[in-house]
């Protein structure tokens, strides 16, 4: 089976004054999208698609926050604030930045197999930027237009909400269609069989449904933890390639011509890491994976953030914030300010 293309999203900075995003991404192979390229823009009304079309999607990125919550409170309200453009919504967009929210957006094929990865750095860095009445999380929902997934970890260090803690290997999202519109997005639950089972202290327990995901421990994605010296460690190298969370996304339902969709199946055949080892292998991801006690996962995270705060402000020369300055922000419930 040849790998599919893999697209990945760089970051976005948000501004509410705009009723579109400002969309600066990248593809496989480095290869550049500019201004003057085709736009891949997940906020574009949702029109019918056949296997094989070209099909946007988004992936918001929230740090420091409680998913049962968001799902709870904060996604309903959007829901009913606008059910028109959901996370598009300039108003919705503008109290996501006020909370630290990054994006990222890929451009899929209707009914293939696809695998879209999210390097570490940028999981880690947002997350090594909260503070300290934050809890270390970071959360990840995928959306369409109006419609959006459920909030599910992407990365956690907090076991009273995860139980579990590291940084998640993978996720799979199933898109629902009818006739070839988009109904759904909905994660596919999985469980931790490979990692030590649901009990495991590197098992992150997702919420709504969405089920059981393994994990990288966080010393395992530290320079301090794999032995290599400051000056020679760089997150966004391949020697942390095993710290990346891949999505893997496959259709469900049927296309305009009623063909049905043959990706969904296969999903639910197979589990995720199944699915992720046809495409590339992480080098000992189950390596020194163990059961750990709460200090000891304070202690890993606290190395991470350290070295992931150097790292940023060796780069950038300084820790640049991802939040907008705008004020009057619309306080829905379940989402966590600073």
């Amino acid at each position: 089976m040849s790998r599919p293309t893999q697209w990945t999203g760089r970051r976005i900075e948000l501004a509410a004054s705009l009723l579109t995003f400002n969309l600066i991404c990248h593809g496989a192979y480095s290869q550049s999208f500019s201004t003057k390229g085709p736009l891949i823009d997940p906020c574009a009304p949702i029109k019918t698609v056949k296997k094989g079309d070209n099909f946007n999607l988004g992936l918001m990125f929230l740090p420091g926050q409680n998913a049962s919550s968001l799902n709870d409170l904060f996604l309903p309200s959007v829901t009913a604030y606008s059910s028109s453009l959901g996370l598009c919504d300039p108003a919705v967009v503008k109290t996501l930045s006020l909370a630290g929210a990054t994006f990222a957006v890929y451009s899929t094929r209707v009914d293939r197999l696809l695998l879209l990865q999210v390097p570490y750095s940028d999981i880690v860095q947002p997350m090594a930027e909260l503070s300290s009445n934050r809890p270390v999380t970071m959360v990840m929902v995928a959306f369409r237009h109006n419609l959006f997934s459920t909030a599910v970890y992407v990365a956690s260090a907090n076991t009273t909400l995860s139980t579990g803690y590291g940084f998640v290997q993978t996720l799979s999202m199933m898109l629902v269609f009818s006739a070839g519109t988009l109904e759904y997005l909905n994660w596919y639950g999985t469980n931790c069989i490979d990692c030590g089972g649901n009990s495991a202290g590197i098992c992150i327990h997702q919420p709504s449904g969405a089920g059981y995901s393994c994990s990288t421990p966080i010393s395992n994605c530290t320079c301090s933890g794999l032995g290599i010296p400051s000056y020679a460690c760089f997150y966004n190298s391949a020697t942390f390639n095993g710290c990346n969370t891949g999505v893997n996304i496959a259709f469900q339902g049927t296309d305009s011509q009623n063909a049905a969709f043959t990706t969904g199946p296969q999903i639910q055949r197979l589990n995720s890491l199944s699915i992720v080892s046809l495409y590339y292998t992480v080098a000992n991801y189950l390596s020194n994976m163990y059961n750990s006690t709460q200090s000891s996962i304070s202690q890993q995270w606290a190395a991470a953030k350290g070295e992931s705060v150097q790292q940023n402000v060796n780069q950038q020369g300084s820790v640049i914030g991802r939040r907008s300055l705008m004020s009057d922000p619309m306080l829905w419930g379940g989402l966590n300010f600073e």
